[in-house]
């Protein structure tokens, strides 16, 4: 594209992307309580251990398994089981039509760096959250789950989100902030008021 005026997304392209776009702000939102929640401070893991541990190790799990299976959905292949899918590979392949071959090449190498980043990830959407498989269950499959770290998760979402800024920065569209979501009420009111409720009643019982 030779001007700087923006262009609206081809139809074909944005019917795919809006959605996208909602499901990745979405993981996005979710992940950010998560980092709230058990990554910001010793501190803050402390309060939740004293106030109600098993409640917050059911959310910690809970949100990690979306965070899998957001992910991996985003990476199914353009079909599965012979049935079509929403995916980042089905958008990417409707640039064809529209993008020059550079961008769209651009396009297909961040789409597989992500799928690179997601390969564990998906290896427990598969063998564990979507399914139980017998022999990861029963602990005698040669290769175990491999561990998945905060941070592949954190690159992970960092990397769609970056794939779908270049789509939009090719049709002169002005980025979205996907890593600065906000909603109210997050995890950081929570913890706020746990916080001050953790106050009143140690004064109280002092």
């Amino acid at each position: 594209m030779s001007d700087n005026r923006w262009t609206p997304l081809p139809a074909d392209v944005s019917v795919l992307f809006e959605p996208l776009h909602r499901e990745i702000l979405q993981a996005h939102a979710r992940w950010k309580v998560f980092r709230q929640l058990f990554t910001t401070s010793d501190a803050r893991m402390r309060l939740l251990n004293e106030t109600a541990p098993g409640f917050f190790a059911i959310v910690k799990d809970v949100i990690r398994d979306d965070a899998f299976v957001a992910l991996s959905r985003l990476t199914d292949k353009s079909q599965t089981a012979g049935k079509k899918t929403l995916s980042l590979y089905r958008l990417v392949d409707s640039l064809e039509s529209h993008c020059d071959a550079g961008f769209v090449s651009d396009a297909q190498n961040r789409l597989a760096e992500l799928a690179t980043l997601v390969k564990e990830i998906r290896n427990w959407r598969h063998r564990k959250l979507a399914h139980i498989d017998l022999a990861t269950a029963l602990e005698y499959r040669p290769q175990p789950l491999g561990p998945v770290t905060r941070g592949t998760i954190d690159d992970a979402l960092a990397k769609a989100a970056e794939l779908m800024n270049s789509i939009l920065g090719y049709y002169k569209i002005a980025p979205i902030l996907y890593d600065a979501v906000y909603f109210a009420g997050d995890a950081d009111v929570l913890l706020s008021r746990l916080e001050a409720a953790k106050s009143l009643y140690d004064h109280r019982a002092g």
